[in-house]
């Protein structure tokens, strides 16, 4: 008897994990997003969130920074906090970990990722939790979305030693044609004789006293960027055993994880550890243990939104500037603040430091075949350390006669989460499954900072070195989650499906009339498809549809911001002293998210295709924003809930294995997702926030406001008939010719803030990804040749076979 196991397509019946524990696929009421290790194993990704993007339908992935090690910033399904956090909670192993940017120094905006601090290949899975009815377990943590990363464990098999290397190269896919430095000091002369209406020129005189020649020929030509871009290799090295037998699984990495960055200096380096450990120490009692550790370092740039940086010092400085004078001392443009891009990138420093260590150890006892309870101890020990230095070679350093910078920070959290859960079948029809449990989190943060300048050299960069100290700080800070939380499932022959679930959450953070609040959600699905007269119809695999509505919390505004605050220091003739620095707030409290969902699930030809549909509604209130107040009371503002928000929209996920062969095969994934975002309700004026947004009633988060620009003037007469430009910025109070013109479109006579308008949002309507797997069996052929030059084609798997 010849007996071949095929593989099922029909996977409704694979377990996925959900929030405290798993559920069977094809039960699951929320909407939910799944990505595998199979998905992103041969994809040479940094870290978990650059394994998400273009993959799940409402997940928006953005990295503001291309730097090796840089922030990430995750959405789901839109934004909806003005003030506090906007990003997901990220649980890795089921510990809530920290997140954000560590680095506490400045470098044009740019931030460090401490997600990158997780090897992408220990990943087993990640669940991106979307709608209420997924993420209310959570509670007050759970209004942007929640993202559950599972690590790969042991299994009970013969120890499997595995080896992954990969190596290639990163390149800038394009640069920017310049002005040869001839053109730019002739382009230059002509702007300076047309503003001035003389014959002075650039090169020769006062404006650009200091250069060499009032010829323009006699001006090298320097192209910053082929100076500053080059071929960067990335490198990763891997070693892996899993294994285990049916007491004891174990599964263990290693890793080294190299990338050089595509501008000079700059690169990212990662060592990593794993050990996953399952224990089936008695027929009642399972132990388990997870446990991580990395150590990485990122050489950084002054750069981004910076003058002093590498990469916008290439596009702001003269192509007339040399890169080295005949000297050997580094070129400069006399009358540029802009720092020589090679400089920036050759002398200064800007090190940063990160070492994480992420522990977990669990005790789960069966108390009956039903009746289970597990009591879970997790760490999540974080330090970082910046380094940093300004040389005197550099414009950025020469006028303190070099500054450094040391920073230290560490993050330390604690979680205690004890589960009971009971799960039953009666009669093969009715299915029950309930979760009770209790967690305790509690962080502890602490900071250093210093800084000094006025050294004697480049050489010592350290802090003892300077001779004049300038910065001297240090920090703590610490807050506490307690909570409650309850969930009930009950299925009837699995076509009617029903959750309920709970969770009450108390902060530290929020006032003490607001300490505790209440996280409710309920969801059903109806598989269709289980009915009778559904039966008969072979093409359809799967046909769910699902409904959710539930409320959910953003808790992520900063420690104390409830409480009056005094602050120290020196206030008056360098006097130590203590001053009011912080209005208090009892009423403070979580900004609340209501969420409702529509779904629908459909899988055809033995799920071969797959279509995921969800329409979705998200209203925020109670925003937390900083309530105006008259100056004369010493405060400018007093922490508040004010506010209301709304996320909108639909997403579309459709999945094809369109070749299911044994030496070929290719699946595909396309999603689209479409979300309309608007401040609903906003107390007090409209206000700027950040660079170049502006809050206002009626108008999404992200929106930019600004002057509608209507052409250049052209001449003398056009300058005369304009309305008067009457601001005091620089563009607007300029009206020779060649200036931009603006629009008066209140019709006054005067160009003021009055006249500007919303002119875009930094939003997207809508987003999606395209995914293709495609999955060749490789064949190894063993050459060999004869004098009459014949090749012979021989497998090595079939002399294998014969051997």
């Amino acid at each position: 008897m010849n007996v071949a196991l095929v593989s099922n397509s029909r996977d409704l019946d694979e377990l996925v994990v959900v929030g405290f524990g798993t559920q069977k696929k094809g039960s699951l009421t929320g909407a939910q997003g799944s990505v595998s290790a199979k998905e992103i194993e041969n994809t040479p990704i940094l870290n978990a969130q650059q394994g998400l993007q273009g993959r799940v339908a409402g997940v928006q992935v953005t990295q503001a920074s291309g730097t090796p090690g840089g922030g990430i910033s995750i959405n789901i399904r839109g934004t909806s906090s003005i003030s506090g956090s906007n990003q997901p909670l990220y649980v890795i192993d089921g510990i809530p970990i920290s997140t954000g940017s560590y680095t506490q120094v400045a470098a044009g905006g740019q931030l460090t990722n401490s997600l990158g601090d997780i090897n992408p290949s220990d990943i087993e899975s990640m669940e991106i939790l979307k709608d209420a009815a997924a993420t209310a377990i959570y509670g007050s943590r759970a209004a942007n979305g929640v993202v559950l990363i599972n690590t790969k464990r042991g299994l009970n098999q013969v120890t499997k030693i595995g080896v992954n290397v990969y190596s290639g190269f990163q390149e800038v896919a394009k640069t920017l044609p310049t002005l040869t430095g001839p053109e730019y000091i002739q382009l230059m002369n002509d702007a300076v004789n047309a503003r001035l209406g003389g014959t002075a020129n650039y090169s020769s005189t006062a404006i650009g006293g200091g250069v060499r020649s009032a010829n323009p020929s006699d001006y090298p030509t320097t192209n910053w960027q082929d100076l500053i871009f080059e071929n960067a290799a990335i490198t990763n090295y891997e070693l892996t055993a899993r294994g285990g037998s049916e007491k004891t699984k174990f599964a263990v990495s290693t890793s080294f994880f190299d990338q050089k960055g595509v501008v000079i200096a700059s690169g990212y380096k990662r060592f990593s550890g794993r050990l996953n450990l399952d224990n089936q120490a008695t027929d009642k009692l399972k132990l388990s243990l997870s446990t991580s550790f990395s150590s990485s370092v990122n050489n950084r740039l002054n750069n981004d939104n910076n003058i002093y940086g590498t990469v916008s010092g290439a596009f702001l400085l003269g192509s007339h500037v040399p890169a080295y004078n005949a000297n050997g001392t580094y070129g400069r443009d006399p009358i540029s603040s802009v720092d020589n891009p090679l400089a920036g990138a050759l002398e200064n420093t800007f090190k940063f430091y990160s070492n994480r260590l992420l522990a977990s150890g669990s005790a789960e006892y069966k108390f009956t075949p039903e009746l289970t309870f597990k009591s879970t101890a997790s760490v999540d020990y974080f330090t970082a350390k910046d380094r940093t230095f300004l040389s005197t070679l550099t414009n950025a350093g020469a006028g303190s006669g070099g500054s450094a910078t040391e920073g230290q920070n560490q993050d330390v959290n604690y979680i205690f989460d004890n589960t009971l859960n009971y799960a039953k079948v009666f009669g093969g029809e009715h299915s029950i499954n309930l979760l009770a449990g209790f967690s305790y989190q509690e962080s502890n943060s602490e900071s250093i900072l210093a800084a000094a300048t006025g050294f004697p050299g480049n050489d010592i960069r350290r802090l003892s070195a300077g001779s004049v100290r300038t910065t001297a700080s240090s920090a703590g800070s610490s807050n506490a989650l307690e909570s409650y939380f309850a969930r009930a499932n009950y299925s009837y022959k699995g076509k009617y499906i029903f959750q309920a679930s709970g969770r009450l959450d108390g902060s530290s953070r929020f006032g003490s009339e607001k300490r505790y609040g209440f996280f409710p959600a309920v969801s059903g699905a109806w598989r269709i498809s289980e009915e009778s007269f559904l039966k008969s119809v072979s093409a359809i695999s799967d046909l769910k549809i699902r409904a959710s509505y539930g409320i959910v919390g953003n808790q992520e505004i900063g420690n104390f911001t409830s409480l009056p605050l005094v602050g120290g220091g020196s206030n008056y003739l360098q006097n130590a002293g203590l001053a009011p620095t912080q209005l208090g707030n009892v009423n403070l409290t979580w900004e609340n998210t209501a969420a409702l969902d529509l779904g629908l699930d459909l899988g055809l030809f033995k799920n071969r295709l797959t279509l995921s549909m969800d329409v979705y509604q998200k209203k925020t209130t109670d925003l937390l924003l900083g309530k105006p107040l008259v100056a004369s009371s010493g405060f400018t503002t007093i922490q508040s809930n004010l506010g209301k928000t709304e996320n909108k929209g639909l997403e579309i996920s459709l999945t094809g294995i369109i070749i299911d062969k044994k030496d070929f095969s290719w699946t595909s994934n396309f999603n689209i997702s479409l979300n309309k975002n608007k401040i609903t309700e906003l107390s007090g004026n409209p206000f700027a926030a950040g660079f170049a947004s502006w809050v206002e009633a009626g108008q999404s988060l992200g929106a930019f406001r600004g002057y509608r620009v209507v052409g250049i003037f052209q001449n003398a007469a056009e300058i005369a008939a304009a309305p008067t430009q009457a601001v005091t910025a620089n563009p607007l109070t300029s009206t020779a010719p060649g200036d931009i013109r603006f629009a008066d479109l209140n019709s006054d006579g005067v160009i003021n803030s009055l006249d500007q308008e919303i002119i875009g949002k930094g939003l997207p309507t809508y987003q999606g990804g395209f995914t293709n797997n495609l999955n060749i069996k490789t064949l190894i052929y063993l050459f060999s040749c004869n004098t009459r030059v014949a090749i012979k084609f021989t497998l090595i798997q079939d002399l294998l076979e014969k051997a």
